[in-house]
């Protein structure tokens, strides 16, 4: 999870946590393979950056500040899609022009690092750019998509949920009913 202050936090998946809207600028599950893109402004020095790094901190529930120290400075967004773009508003509003660029260009740096430094002094605004995420999916074999007898001819299967699709799997290896209801914990493994 990442603040608008400037802070990241691993927490856990207790149903009891609470977060102040406000200040939560990217909330998710934490995943070690994803390199996180962010862009932040700096007060004393009046420009944005552009950081790319990979939490390298497990500590659960504290908090760890990825950029430069200061009270003005802020995270404008974060995200850790693959493909990650920034918009960027150049000029006043009637006259202005709107770029759009890859963060895939910037170099991946430790957290504490300042990150790269947008040169162009004309800038009016910038958010991230929010895309769907994109989840591993794994391509069916030609036998996942077949029905082998009649054991599952009035079962219907959605297309894009993962633990459904394992218990069907387990269950045609089995040949037992899958189970009706699945315990709480097991939802976030």
């Amino acid at each position: 999870m990442f603040y608008k202050s400037g802070d990241y936090q691993l927490t856990n998946f207790e149903l009891t946590n609470h977060y102040e809207q406000d200040d939560v600028v990217y909330i998710k599950k934490y995943n070690p393979d994803r390199t996180i893109s962010l862009a932040y402004y700096d007060a004393s020095a009046k420009n944005y950056y552009i950081k790319r790094f990979v939490i390298e901190t497990l500590t659960m529930d504290k908090r760890f500040r990825c950029i430069t120290d200061g009270n003005k400075n802020y995270i404008i967004g974060a995200t850790d899609h693959p493909e990650p773009e920034l918009l960027i508003r150049k000029g006043k509003k009637k006259d202005g022009t709107e770029e759009t660029i890859s963060l895939l260009e910037y170099d991946i740096k430790g957290w504490k690092a300042i990150g790269t430094k947008l040169n162009d002094k004309d800038i009016s605004a910038i958010e991230m750019v929010q895309k769907e995420d994109v989840e591993d999916v794994k391509a069916p074999t030609s036998n996942e998509d077949t029905p082998d007898s009649d054991d599952n001819a009035n079962t219907t299967v959605p297309k894009d949920d993962p633990l459904l699709d394992e218990l069907l799997k387990k269950d045609k290896e089995k040949k037992i009913t899958p189970p009706t209801s699945i315990e709480q914990s097991r939802l976030f493994d």
